[in-house]
């Protein structure tokens, strides 16, 4: 993922993309609620890492396995209104950036 300042940039820069923004809109008309539920469950917990990272990493890994790519599941995170910076910071862990 690229650096980007602001996430209203990344959730633009997904769904201007011809096959990623397909993809992603059709998961957040699917799951965007559920994610929305998971994210305000985060944004409850005790304030362990910086911008919550840790708990999006987690979440990242188990989305991860339940089939979604690490750049839609971040998508998702960020539009259901999680911490950006946790969500790139969490991304960047997992795929070594």
């Amino acid at each position: 993922m690229k650096h980007f300042n602001t996430p209203e940039t990344i959730i633009r820069t997904v769904e201007d993309h011809p096959v990623a923004g397909k993809l992603a809109v059709i998961y957040w008309d699917k799951i965007g609620s559920e994610i929305t539920e998971l994210v305000e469950n985060i944004k409850k917990k005790p304030k362990l890492y910086q911008n919550d990272y840790g708990h999006y990493l987690a979440l990242l890994t188990s989305l991860k396995k339940s089939g979604l790519s690490y750049q839609i599941s971040s998508y998702l995170l960020i539009k259901a209104g999680g911490n950006y910076l946790g969500v790139i910071d969490a991304y960047k862990i997992l795929v070594g950036g």
